[in-house]
């Protein structure tokens, strides 16, 4: 979830469907809601949708003041998650980074443990005759 809620706050800046709302809102608290159930305009939605919250001040989302809501769920009776499409490309990129460093991670950790077996020697391991 970590990683969701900073990939969200850092991509708000640049999602045309979250700016447009803050336009919209002009001051307060902007909630940022699952677009699976996207609540009509005005009432507040489901809490299980609602991802975070987010302070707007003369129409300009404050990434700073990004909330996340204990409540979300990822997967509700209206299905799995679903992003705006910019932020969904940002979530995107930063589970490939991930998966680029765990790969990355791994390969090194089985070098070094090639490397002690070969320092260990067959000679070691090998049972008396």
């Amino acid at each position: 979830m970590k990683l969701l809620h900073n990939t969200i706050k850092t991509g708000l800046k640049n999602d045309q469907i979250h700016l447009n709302g803050a336009k919209q809102s002009i001051n307060g608290w902007m909630h940022i809601h699952d677009q699976r159930s996207v609540p009509v305009w005005g009432p507040i939605g489901d809490p299980e949708d609602i991802i975070a919250s987010v302070l707007v001040q003369d129409s300009n989302i404050i990434p700073d003041t990004y909330q996340p809501v204990p409540s979300y769920r990822l997967f509700t009776q209206d299905g799995m998650m679903q992003l705006t499409p910019s932020l969904r490309n940002k979530l995107h990129e930063a589970l490939l980074r991930v998966a680029e460093l765990e790969k990355s991670i791994s390969i090194q950790s089985e070098s070094v443990r090639l490397e002690s077996a070969n320092q260990v020697g067959p000679s070691a391991t090998a049972s008396p005759v």
